[in-house]
């Protein structure tokens, strides 16, 4: 579905792009006049290279691979992004892009067609994001013996820490230069877009960097990696990050291995509950380890800390939560350094390492006999053949607990609404029990499941409005997946909220490009087509007015418009002025994506340059902005979650 549309992105907005060159007025130049010829000078060195690289990458587009034309595009991505962003003016910046240009121009001039890198130093890497069509990098060190090794390699995936300087340039000339090492294990390490913490854009990019090395090492029947040894570990944000990613993916995994880190928002980041709405408790915890600890029952973990480091508290809060149920000891193991820092020394690595060594030779769970699985979004339901597809409320733990013994699989659940199970499910079951209820074991096409008042039934409606995996909002959850965007360009309903969602998309624009270092998907809206909405989110700024689509569905959304004034659908007082909604839900259009509604993501430059745990949704599915006539500000009136069935509740 998305053919035409990464031929678009690809001709419009690849990394030969054909204006790469900054703005050059005197205001991106430093104060200090004495320095402005320099600069300048420096500038336009860096655009003469760009220029002969873009040359060299384009002259090598049609003789190369795909996945060796993306090895090569990623250094003149990370020279654009550069320039684009004027890195060129902080301390090393300069020499920093100086360096990426070189290094992608020796390999684009490289005659070899075998890996860009000696085993056993690291190869940077790139791929295609499907999120926005950006080209991402990643970087992999194989072993020296890899080559020559007759059984599938385990694979370590390793989560960079915070670095307030990191960039493209960067991550790519620090593993360029990497000194080699001798790991029994093939490390892939991710760029995850930057600081986020591995959240929504930053955590697809975790996946589909590994999915990409999969993919490549494993082609054409080869199988040189094993799916079912693979260890997510990091450090400082990398910990918070396998924490999270881990204990929400755990069927991904044969062990983790988080250091430091933190797994609880409200601790880690010093908010008041008090001060919070009910619904912002419930969001803020989408990714919380703290939350799904339970987890841990599934996927064994090797967790690390410096004694004397502050950030020990974030396994020693999951110790906490453990200490509550019955989770294995043997699946949880917090080794403390005494007296060491914000560090892990190699001495305390090898000793990870070695706690670690018997779930690698056990490996991954396949088709475990009982799967023990919590969920506070239908996003992270999902663990091997058991899938929670519904819950009572988004936001608040839905558990199942499903065991099958002696020709029986039975099912206790909490919270939950709707849950599918796989064809494994059922392998050597004659009966099925749900909640006390037995049911007849289903077709493979019918292995859902939905309850009612009377107990639970096989779901012959699945495609029922209402909130499941990958639909279930908030609103930042639909700039995880493939997104477009649009504006509205016809006459407003009214011309002051039309500015301000103008505002909004401004400002959407120049924080994906910044902090989530992607590429911008805006189309026109007269060239959005109904393959474009089934094949992506849509993401629309402005009104019916200003708009074609929202006018198009101005009849099917939880709100209207009476001239230039919005009729909300909550009973709210509205103050005289302008407003503006800000929402998620399902595009009518295309039920399968969602329809976003003047919004991008909902945290902002102050949240990226802040702690990584202040990068939770802040106005959940929906908003309200108002703009108040004394003050002439936009602020938020209403915000909150819709219900399950994507309705405001009464």
């Amino acid at each position: 579905m998305l053919g035409w549309l990464a031929c678009f992105f690809f001709s419009v907005q690849g990394v030969l792009a054909q204006d790469p060159t900054p703005n050059r007025g005197k205001k991106s130049l430093p104060e200090d006049s004495s320095k402005e010829g320099s600069t300048d000078l420096l500038l336009d060195r860096l655009l003469s290279r760009q220029s002969t690289l873009n040359l060299a990458i384009a002259t090598q587009k049609p003789l190369v691979s795909k996945d060796k034309y993306h090895d090569i595009a990623i250094y003149a991505r990370a020279l654009k992004m550069g320039l684009d962003l004027k890195e060129y003016e902080v301390k090393g910046g300069s020499l920093r892009l100086a360096k990426v240009a070189d290094l992608g121009m020796a390999r684009a001039q490289r005659k070899s067609s075998g890996q860009w890198a000696p085993r056993g130093q690291f190869e940077n890497r790139a791929y295609l994001s499907r999120v926005d069509q950006s080209i991402q990098p990643y970087s992999v060190r194989f072993p020296k013996e890899y080559d020559q090794s007759t059984s599938p390699w385990p694979v370590e995936v390793v989560l960079h820490g915070r670095s307030d300087g990191l960039t493209e340039a960067l991550f790519l000339i620090q593993h360029e230069g990497a000194k080699p090492a001798e790991e029994k294990a093939v490390i892939l390490e991710v760029f995850g877009r930057g600081n986020n913490a591995y959240r929504f854009a930053g955590e697809t990019d975790v996946f589909e960097a590994l999915e990409d090395l999969f993919r490549r090492e494993n082609a054409k029947g080869a199988t040189k990696l094993d799916r079912n040894r693979v260890l997510l570990r990091g450090f400082s944000m990398g910990g918070a990050g396998t924490w999270h990613l881990g204990l929400h993916h755990a069927d991904r995994f044969y062990a983790l291995q988080p250091g430091a880190g933190f797994t609880k928002t409200i601790g880690y980041a010093k908010l008041d509950p008090e001060t919070l709405p009910e619904w912002k408790k419930r969001i803020l915890g989408h990714y919380d380890a703290f939350e799904v600890a339970r987890n841990l029952n599934m996927v064994p973990v090797v967790a690390y800390s410096g004694g004397a480091d502050p950030q020990k508290d974030a396994a020693l809060t999951i110790e906490k939560a453990l200490a509550r149920g019955d989770i294995s000891k043997t699946h949880f193991q917090h080794i403390i350094a005494p007296g060491v820092g914000h560090q892990m020394p190699a001495e305390w690595k090898r000793q990870v390492d070695s706690a670690l060594f018997p779930f690698l030779k056990m490996g991954r769970k396949t088709n475990p006999d009982t799967i023990d699985w919590t969920a506070l979004s239908t996003r992270h339901g999902k663990y091997g053949w058991l899938s929670i597809t519904g819950l009572l409320e988004t936001g608040k733990p839905g558990r199942v607990f499903a065991n099958r013994k002696e020709g029986q699989l039975e099912v206790e659940s909490v919270g939950v609404t709707h849950f599918s199970l796989g064809k494994a499910a059922f392998l050597d079951c004659n009966s099925l029990v749900i909640d006390g209820k037995t049911l007849p074991i289903p077709r493979l096409d019918q292995a859902a499941f939905f309850k009612k008042p009377s107990g639970w039934m096989i779901d012959e409606n699945q495609k029922a409005n209402r909130k499941r995996p990958g639909l279930q909002g908030p609103i930042d959850d639909a700039f995880m997946d493939p997104f477009i965007v649009t504006l509205g360009k016809g006459t407003p309903k009214n011309a002051q909220s039309q500015k301000h969602a103008e505002a909004l998309l401004g400002q959407f624009r120049t924080e994906w490009v910044k902090f989530m270092r992607g590429d911008f998907p805006f189309v026109e809206e007269d060239q959005i087509t109904q393959e474009t909405m089934l094949g992506a989110h849509l993401v629309v700024f402005g009104d019916a007015g200003s708009s074609s689509i929202l006018a198009k569905l101005q009849n099917q959304l939880p709100f209207s418009w009476e001239g230039d004034r919005i009729v909300w659908g909550r009973k709210i007082p509205i103050p005289k002025g302008a407003s503006l909604p800000s929402m998620v839900l399902p595009n009518p259009l295309a039920p399968s994506k969602y329809l976003v509604i003047n919004s991008g993501h909902t945290f902002h430059e102050k949240e990226f340059h802040g702690t990584n745990a202040l990068l939770f949704s802040k106005l959940g599915d929906f908003a309200l902005w108002h703009n108040h006539e004394e003050t002439q500000k936009w602020e938020v009136l209403d915000s909150g979650i819709f219900n399950e069935q994507w309705a405001f509740d009464p």
